[in-house]
């Protein structure tokens, strides 16, 4: 994790998400860009979750909408989804979200 002491304390930083009724945090060391939703290419024959694949700068990497992937309801794709691409050990891989409004 991200930690720094401030106080005496350590403190972290992430990035928060909601997924349903549960909010999650990940760690902001691994996010490397926030990036507004491209309908990514769509793969034959892949779990609903996994939305397809996009090509990140010659990197190809999954896009996955963990809303679905964990049963919650899925959202509708608008103005405020995203795209977090996270690098989680050796492999890149982009979460499908929706940004805060405000």
């Amino acid at each position: 994790m991200a930690e720094q002491r401030a106080f005496g304390v350590a403190v972290r930083r992430v990035l928060s998400l909601r997924l349903g009724a549960e909010e999650y945090g990940i760690d902001i060391l691994t996010v490397q860009e926030i990036r507004s939703h491209e309908a990514p290419t769509r793969i034959a024959h892949a779990p609903g979750f996994l939305k397809g694949v996009m090509n990140l700068r010659g990197v190809i990497v999954p896009v996955v909408d963990l809303r679905e992937r964990f049963g919650c309801a899925g959202a509708a794709v608008d103005a405020f989804t995203v795209v977090i691409v996270l690098h989680l050990g050796a492999r890149t891989v982009g979460v499908v979200s929706t940004r805060s409004a405000t």
